[in-house]
C-alpha cells in the first residue's frame, strides 16, 4: 500500500511480508526514493534465560536453564535448544543475532534460524567467550513464512561445553 502525502510532496511506501518490513519515501521535488528506517519488534522471549520457558530443550538433554543462563555440558554434536518465534521470518531480509557466549570449554557453536523441516539460514561457527553479533539474512523460500516454522536454533558441530545468555533477535 501507500500513503501520499501532499502538504510535504511526498508518497509513502510500505513493503511488506506478514508485518510492515521498511517504509520507502519518493520524494517528488528532488526525484529520490529513500527508505525509512522503522523499528523491528524483538523476536525473542526469555532472553535471558531467566526460567526454563519458552526454549525447547527436548531432543537435547545435555541443555539445561539454570542461573539466568543457558547451560550446555558435554553436548553432543547436533544436540539443538530452540525457540519458535512464534511469527514468520520474511524472505529476503536481514535479522540481527545477538548473544553471549561464556564458560566456554570446548566446542563450536553454530546458531541460526531453522523451519525444522530441512531449511536452515546458520551464519557462524562459535568457539570461545565473547558477545557475538551476526546478520542472518534468510534466502530460503518456503516454510519460513509459516509461523508454525520459523525458530532460532542453537546447536554444537561438535561435543561442546558453554553457557549462552543475553538473546536477542
Amino acid at each position: 500500500g501507500s500513503i501520499v502525502d501532499k502538504e510535504n510532496d511526498k508518497i509513502y511506501w510500505l513493503i511488506s511480508g506478514t508485518t510492515i518490513d521498511a517504509i520507502a519515501e519518493y520524494d517528488f521535488a528532488t526525484g529520490e526514493i529513500l527508505p525509512v528506517l522503522i523499528d523491528n519488534p524483538e523476536l525473542i522471549t526469555n532472553s535471558g534465560f531467566s526460567t526454563d520457558t519458552d526454549w525447547n530443550t527436548s531432543n537435547a538433554t545435555q541443555w539445561s536453564i539454570s542461573g539466568g543462563v543457558l547451560v550446555g555440558t558435554a553436548v553432543s554434536a547436533y544436540q539443538n535448544i530452540l525457540q519458535n518465534l512464534g511469527q514468520a521470518v520474511n524472505i529476503g531480509r536481514t535479522y540481527t543475532l545477538k548473544y553471549t557466549v561464556s564458560d566456554y570449554l570446548s566446542g563450536n557453536l553454530l546458531t541460526g534460524l531453522t523451519s525444522r523441516t530441512g531449511h536452515y539460514e546458520h551464519n557462524n561457527t562459535v568457539s570461545a567467550n565473547g558477545t557475538y553479533t551476526e546478520e542472518v539474512i534468510v534466502s530460503s523460500t518456503s516454510p519460513f513464512t509459516n509461523a508454525s516454522y520459523s525458530y532460532l536454533e542453537f546447536f554444537p558441530s561438535s561435543t561442546a561445553t558453554l553457557n549462552v545468555d543475553n538473546v536477542s533477535l
